[in-house]
Protein backbone atom coordinates (compact mmCIF):
# COMPACT_ATOMS: atom_id res chain seq x y z
CA UNK A 1 0.00 0.00 0.00
CA UNK A 2 1.06 3.33 -1.13
CA UNK A 3 1.10 4.91 2.73
CA UNK A 4 3.35 1.52 4.45
CA UNK A 5 6.50 1.46 2.24
CA UNK A 6 9.61 1.31 4.02
CA UNK A 7 12.77 3.70 2.98
CA UNK A 8 15.42 1.43 2.72
CA UNK A 9 19.41 2.35 2.34
CA UNK A 10 21.74 0.74 0.21
CA UNK A 11 24.03 -0.90 0.44
CA UNK A 12 22.65 -3.60 3.18
CA UNK A 13 18.87 -2.79 2.76
CA UNK A 14 19.35 -0.85 6.25
CA UNK A 15 15.65 0.13 7.32
CA UNK A 16 14.20 3.04 8.41
CA UNK A 17 10.65 3.09 9.69
CA UNK A 18 8.42 6.54 10.34
CA UNK A 19 5.79 7.19 12.37
CA UNK A 20 3.11 10.37 11.00
CA UNK A 21 0.14 11.54 13.41
CA UNK A 22 -2.05 14.69 12.93
CA UNK A 23 -3.09 17.14 14.67
CA UNK A 24 -6.08 16.42 17.43
CA UNK A 25 -9.73 18.16 16.80
CA UNK A 26 -10.90 20.48 18.85
CA UNK A 27 -13.92 19.92 21.25
CA UNK A 28 -17.30 21.48 21.63
CA UNK A 29 -18.40 23.95 24.55
CA UNK A 30 -21.56 23.39 26.77
CA UNK A 31 -21.73 20.12 27.52
CA UNK A 32 -19.33 19.62 24.27
CA UNK A 33 -18.03 16.55 22.47
CA UNK A 34 -15.07 15.50 22.43
CA UNK A 35 -12.55 15.78 19.04
CA UNK A 36 -11.22 13.38 16.79
CA UNK A 37 -8.03 12.34 16.77
CA UNK A 38 -5.24 13.03 14.32
CA UNK A 39 -4.42 10.10 11.65
CA UNK A 40 -2.02 7.80 12.33
CA UNK A 41 0.31 6.60 9.39
CA UNK A 42 3.17 4.29 10.25
CA UNK A 43 5.65 1.55 9.42
CA UNK A 44 5.52 -1.70 11.57
CA UNK A 45 7.71 -0.83 15.04
CA UNK A 46 10.26 -3.11 16.06
CA UNK A 47 10.37 -5.22 13.20
CA UNK A 48 13.65 -6.18 11.08
CA UNK A 49 15.28 -7.56 7.93
CA UNK A 50 15.03 -6.23 4.58
CA UNK A 51 11.46 -5.49 2.62
CA UNK A 52 12.12 -6.61 -1.01
CA UNK A 53 12.45 -3.66 -3.46
CA UNK A 54 11.37 -4.96 -6.95
CA UNK A 55 8.67 -3.14 -6.72
CA UNK A 56 7.37 0.26 -4.96
CA UNK A 57 3.87 1.38 -5.50
CA UNK A 58 3.12 5.37 -5.29
CA UNK A 59 -0.32 6.40 -5.32
CA UNK A 60 -1.08 3.00 -7.26
CA UNK A 61 1.59 3.65 -9.82
CA UNK A 62 3.92 0.75 -10.18
CA UNK A 63 7.70 1.50 -10.32
CA UNK A 64 10.46 -0.71 -10.95
CA UNK A 65 13.36 -1.37 -8.52
CA UNK A 66 15.82 2.05 -8.53
CA UNK A 67 17.29 4.14 -6.22
CA UNK A 68 17.84 8.30 -5.79
CA UNK A 69 20.90 9.68 -4.76
CA UNK A 70 21.90 10.27 -1.40
CA UNK A 71 21.73 13.63 -0.51
CA UNK A 72 17.97 14.00 -0.39
CA UNK A 73 15.90 16.53 1.34
CA UNK A 74 13.00 14.94 3.08
CA UNK A 75 10.48 17.49 3.95
CA UNK A 76 8.96 17.31 7.11
CA UNK A 77 5.34 19.04 7.99
CA UNK A 78 4.42 18.69 11.73
CA UNK A 79 0.24 19.51 12.20
CA UNK A 80 -1.14 22.09 14.60
CA UNK A 81 -4.06 21.06 17.27
CA UNK A 82 -7.15 22.07 16.28
CA UNK A 83 -8.57 25.03 18.00
CA UNK A 84 -11.33 24.34 20.79
CA UNK A 85 -15.61 25.55 20.67
CA UNK A 86 -15.25 29.31 22.42
CA UNK A 87 -16.81 29.52 25.92
CA UNK A 88 -20.71 30.10 25.80
CA UNK A 89 -24.07 28.60 25.45
CA UNK A 90 -24.26 28.96 21.62
CA UNK A 91 -20.72 28.48 20.71
CA UNK A 92 -20.32 27.57 17.02
CA UNK A 93 -17.75 24.50 16.50
CA UNK A 94 -13.69 24.49 16.70
CA UNK A 95 -10.97 23.25 13.89
CA UNK A 96 -9.97 20.20 12.98
CA UNK A 97 -6.50 18.94 13.50
CA UNK A 98 -4.08 19.69 11.02
CA UNK A 99 -1.80 17.80 8.62
CA UNK A 100 1.09 15.74 8.98
CA UNK A 101 3.87 14.25 6.63
CA UNK A 102 6.73 13.44 4.76
CA UNK A 103 7.31 14.32 1.41
CA UNK A 104 10.70 13.99 -0.72
CA UNK A 105 12.81 16.99 -2.71
CA UNK A 106 13.53 14.25 -5.47
CA UNK A 107 11.01 15.06 -8.58
CA UNK A 108 11.55 11.63 -10.25
CA UNK A 109 10.75 8.93 -8.28
CA UNK A 110 8.64 10.94 -5.16
CA UNK A 111 8.53 9.77 -1.71
CA UNK A 112 4.78 11.20 0.20
CA UNK A 113 3.04 9.80 3.69
CA UNK A 114 0.07 12.20 5.03
CA UNK A 115 -1.68 11.86 8.39
CA UNK A 116 -4.85 14.67 7.80
CA UNK A 117 -6.11 16.32 10.77
CA UNK A 118 -8.65 15.03 13.55
CA UNK A 119 -12.33 15.89 13.40
CA UNK A 120 -13.81 18.66 15.62
CA UNK A 121 -16.16 17.84 18.30
CA UNK A 122 -19.94 19.18 17.81
CA UNK A 123 -20.76 22.09 20.50
CA UNK A 124 -24.21 23.15 22.39
CA UNK A 125 -26.03 20.15 22.87
CA UNK A 126 -29.04 22.51 22.73
CA UNK A 127 -28.83 23.32 18.64
CA UNK A 128 -29.30 19.76 17.59
CA UNK A 129 -28.47 19.04 14.02
CA UNK A 130 -26.92 22.78 12.99
CA UNK A 131 -24.45 23.27 10.58
CA UNK A 132 -22.77 25.30 12.79
CA UNK A 133 -22.57 23.02 15.54
CA UNK A 134 -22.06 19.79 13.92
CA UNK A 135 -19.05 17.09 14.58
CA UNK A 136 -16.50 17.37 11.50
CA UNK A 137 -15.11 14.96 9.77
CA UNK A 138 -11.82 13.99 9.96
CA UNK A 139 -8.83 11.26 10.27
CA UNK A 140 -10.93 10.36 12.64
CA UNK A 141 -14.61 11.71 13.97
CA UNK A 142 -15.52 14.13 16.09
CA UNK A 143 -18.30 13.08 18.76
CA UNK A 144 -22.03 14.13 19.06
CA UNK A 145 -23.81 16.42 21.40
CA UNK A 146 -27.59 17.24 21.46
CA UNK A 147 -30.48 15.35 19.81
CA UNK A 148 -30.30 14.87 16.45
CA UNK A 149 -26.89 16.27 16.25
CA UNK A 150 -25.33 13.54 14.16
CA UNK A 151 -21.66 11.80 14.58
CA UNK A 152 -18.89 11.81 12.46
CA UNK A 153 -16.93 9.51 10.24
CA UNK A 154 -13.17 8.97 10.37
CA UNK A 155 -11.21 8.58 6.99
CA UNK A 156 -10.50 4.80 6.01
CA UNK A 157 -6.78 4.12 7.10
CA UNK A 158 -6.13 6.55 9.58
CA UNK A 159 -9.22 6.82 12.42
CA UNK A 160 -12.49 5.71 13.16
CA UNK A 161 -15.85 7.42 13.96
CA UNK A 162 -16.74 9.34 16.69
CA UNK A 163 -19.69 8.78 19.62
CA UNK A 164 -22.86 9.38 18.96
CA UNK A 165 -25.47 11.34 21.63
CA UNK A 166 -26.12 8.87 24.00
CA UNK A 167 -29.32 11.17 25.42
CA UNK A 168 -30.23 13.70 28.26
CA UNK A 169 -27.25 14.30 28.55
CA UNK A 170 -24.50 12.31 27.35
CA UNK A 171 -22.18 13.92 24.65
CA UNK A 172 -20.12 11.52 22.63
CA UNK A 173 -16.08 11.43 22.35
CA UNK A 174 -13.70 11.98 19.36
CA UNK A 175 -12.86 8.64 17.42
CA UNK A 176 -9.52 7.43 17.57
CA UNK A 177 -6.74 5.95 15.73
CA UNK A 178 -7.74 2.35 17.01
CA UNK A 179 -11.02 2.51 17.99
CA UNK A 180 -14.49 4.68 17.60
CA UNK A 181 -15.62 7.48 19.79
CA UNK A 182 -18.14 6.39 22.79
CA UNK A 183 -20.83 7.80 24.89
CA UNK A 184 -22.44 7.59 28.57
CA UNK A 185 -19.95 7.60 29.59
CA UNK A 186 -17.70 9.35 26.80
CA UNK A 187 -14.55 8.12 27.09
CA UNK A 188 -12.25 8.78 24.10
CA UNK A 189 -11.90 6.24 20.90
CA UNK A 190 -8.08 4.37 22.02
CA UNK A 191 -5.44 4.85 19.81
CA UNK A 192 -2.96 2.62 18.90
CA UNK A 193 0.98 1.58 20.17
CA UNK A 194 4.20 2.51 18.17
CA UNK A 195 7.23 2.30 20.32
CA UNK A 196 10.29 4.46 19.89
CA UNK A 197 13.66 2.56 20.40
CA UNK A 198 12.27 0.20 23.09
CA UNK A 199 10.42 2.39 24.93
CA UNK A 200 5.94 2.13 24.56
CA UNK A 201 3.97 5.13 23.17
CA UNK A 202 0.65 5.56 22.42
CA UNK A 203 -0.52 7.81 19.87
CA UNK A 204 -3.90 9.48 18.38
CA UNK A 205 -6.33 9.14 21.49
CA UNK A 206 -10.09 10.65 21.19
CA UNK A 207 -10.94 13.09 22.80
CA UNK A 208 -13.49 12.78 25.73
CA UNK A 209 -16.92 14.21 26.22
CA UNK A 210 -18.38 16.55 28.62
CA UNK A 211 -20.32 15.34 31.47
CA UNK A 212 -23.75 16.27 33.30
CA UNK A 213 -25.83 13.16 33.59
CA UNK A 214 -23.20 10.91 33.89
CA UNK A 215 -19.15 11.57 34.32
CA UNK A 216 -17.16 13.41 31.81
CA UNK A 217 -15.13 10.96 29.53
CA UNK A 218 -11.39 9.85 30.03
CA UNK A 219 -9.53 11.07 27.55
CA UNK A 220 -8.49 8.14 24.86
CA UNK A 221 -5.00 6.24 25.16
CA UNK A 222 -2.72 8.28 22.79
CA UNK A 223 -2.55 11.42 24.79
CA UNK A 224 -6.62 12.55 24.51
CA UNK A 225 -8.01 15.31 26.79
CA UNK A 226 -10.11 14.74 29.58
CA UNK A 227 -13.63 16.50 29.44
CA UNK A 228 -15.01 19.05 32.16
CA UNK A 229 -16.02 18.48 34.62
CA UNK A 230 -13.41 16.42 36.51
CA UNK A 231 -15.20 14.94 38.72
CA UNK A 232 -16.38 11.23 40.03
CA UNK A 233 -13.65 9.60 38.21
CA UNK A 234 -14.28 10.83 34.72
CA UNK A 235 -12.45 13.76 32.93
CA UNK A 236 -8.91 12.63 32.99
CA UNK A 237 -6.58 13.41 30.42
CA UNK A 238 -4.58 10.15 29.17
CA UNK A 239 -0.70 10.00 29.92
CA UNK A 240 0.60 7.33 27.70
CA UNK A 241 1.45 9.21 25.18
CA UNK A 242 4.57 10.81 24.60
CA UNK A 243 2.69 14.12 26.24
CA UNK A 244 -0.10 13.80 28.45
CA UNK A 245 -3.07 15.13 27.68
CA UNK A 246 -4.35 17.46 30.46
CA UNK A 247 -7.89 16.91 32.85
CA UNK A 248 -10.76 18.93 32.02
CA UNK A 249 -11.14 21.13 35.37
CA UNK A 250 -12.86 20.08 38.48
CA UNK A 251 -16.86 21.05 38.56
CA UNK A 252 -20.25 18.74 39.67
CA UNK A 253 -22.23 17.36 37.83
CA UNK A 254 -25.76 18.10 37.28
CA UNK A 255 -25.12 22.00 37.14
CA UNK A 256 -24.01 24.87 35.38
CA UNK A 257 -20.52 24.58 36.55
CA UNK A 258 -19.21 26.30 33.94
CA UNK A 259 -15.35 24.28 33.59
CA UNK A 260 -12.70 23.92 30.76
CA UNK A 261 -12.49 21.24 28.50
CA UNK A 262 -8.66 19.62 28.60
CA UNK A 263 -6.03 19.67 25.50
CA UNK A 264 -4.37 17.05 24.11
CA UNK A 265 -1.45 16.22 24.47
CA UNK A 266 1.32 17.95 22.68
CA UNK A 267 2.48 15.90 19.42
CA UNK A 268 0.30 12.95 20.47
CA UNK A 269 -2.44 14.03 17.68
CA UNK A 270 -5.04 13.72 20.46
CA UNK A 271 -8.43 15.17 20.33
CA UNK A 272 -9.92 17.81 22.76
CA UNK A 273 -11.86 17.14 25.52
CA UNK A 274 -15.41 18.69 25.68
CA UNK A 275 -16.55 21.86 27.77
CA UNK A 276 -19.16 21.47 30.48
CA UNK A 277 -22.60 23.02 30.77
CA UNK A 278 -23.33 26.38 30.43
CA UNK A 279 -22.37 29.85 29.69
CA UNK A 280 -18.90 30.79 30.22
CA UNK A 281 -15.45 29.53 31.04
CA UNK A 282 -16.36 26.81 29.54
CA UNK A 283 -14.60 26.34 25.92
CA UNK A 284 -13.86 22.86 24.39
CA UNK A 285 -10.20 21.63 24.67
CA UNK A 286 -7.49 22.32 21.96
CA UNK A 287 -6.25 19.22 20.31
CA UNK A 288 -2.89 17.99 20.44
CA UNK A 289 -0.77 18.87 18.09
CA UNK A 290 0.98 16.35 15.38
CA UNK A 291 4.65 14.04 15.50
CA UNK A 292 6.53 12.93 12.48
CA UNK A 293 9.34 10.32 13.69
CA UNK A 294 12.33 8.69 11.74
CA UNK A 295 13.76 5.69 13.16
CA UNK A 296 16.94 4.14 11.64
CA UNK A 297 20.64 2.80 11.92
CA UNK A 298 23.45 5.09 13.05
CA UNK A 299 25.52 3.97 10.03
CA UNK A 300 22.88 5.63 8.01
CA UNK A 301 22.39 9.09 10.04
CA UNK A 302 23.79 11.88 8.41
CA UNK A 303 23.65 14.38 11.11
CA UNK A 304 22.01 16.98 8.69
CA UNK A 305 18.12 18.55 10.25
CA UNK A 306 16.26 21.22 10.62
CA UNK A 307 13.60 21.85 12.96
CA UNK A 308 15.20 21.43 15.97
CA UNK A 309 13.97 17.67 16.29
CA UNK A 310 14.37 15.71 19.77
CA UNK A 311 17.45 13.04 18.57
CA UNK A 312 17.84 9.77 20.62
CA UNK A 313 19.81 6.81 20.75
CA UNK A 314 18.33 3.31 21.57
CA UNK A 315 17.93 -0.21 20.04
CA UNK A 316 15.24 -1.60 18.18
CA UNK A 317 13.72 -5.44 18.52
CA UNK A 318 16.97 -8.08 18.19
CA UNK A 319 19.37 -5.03 17.59
CA UNK A 320 22.51 -4.09 19.83
CA UNK A 321 22.86 -1.21 22.31
CA UNK A 322 22.45 2.34 20.89
CA UNK A 323 22.54 1.02 17.48
CA UNK A 324 19.25 3.01 15.73
CA UNK A 325 18.94 6.94 16.34
CA UNK A 326 15.46 8.41 16.26
CA UNK A 327 14.42 11.92 15.06
CA UNK A 328 11.31 12.87 16.61
CA UNK A 329 9.78 16.22 15.41
CA UNK A 330 7.67 18.55 17.19
CA UNK A 331 7.55 20.67 14.84
CA UNK A 332 8.15 21.24 11.14
CA UNK A 333 11.44 20.76 9.67
CA UNK A 334 13.77 18.67 7.04
CA UNK A 335 15.82 15.80 7.02
CA UNK A 336 18.48 15.12 5.02
CA UNK A 337 20.58 11.58 4.07
CA UNK A 338 23.79 10.96 3.74
CA UNK A 339 25.64 12.47 0.38
CA UNK A 340 27.34 8.36 -0.31
CA UNK A 341 25.63 6.23 -1.56
CA UNK A 342 21.90 5.36 -3.01
CA UNK A 343 18.60 5.16 -1.52
CA UNK A 344 16.64 2.18 -2.67
CA UNK A 345 12.40 2.17 -1.85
Amino acid sequence: MAYNKRLLFAPNGHNIDYLVVGGGGGAGADMGAGGGAGGFQSTPTGSSGVIATSTSVYRNISFTSSSISYGVQYLIEVGAGGVGSIAGDVSPTGDNGGVSSISSSNAYLPFFVEAIGGGAGASDYGTGNSINYNARTGSSGGGATGTGSPQKAGTDGQGFYGGSYGGNYYPGSGGGAGGPGRSNPGDGGIGRRWDILGQEYWWAGGGSGAGYSQRAGNGGKGGGGGGAPRSSGGGNGDTSGLNNGTNGQDGSLNSQTNKLGGFGGANTGGGGGGGSHYSSNNAGGNGGSGVVVLVFPKLAYSGVTTGDPIIRSGSVVGGSDLDHVALIFTQSGTYTTPLTGSLNY
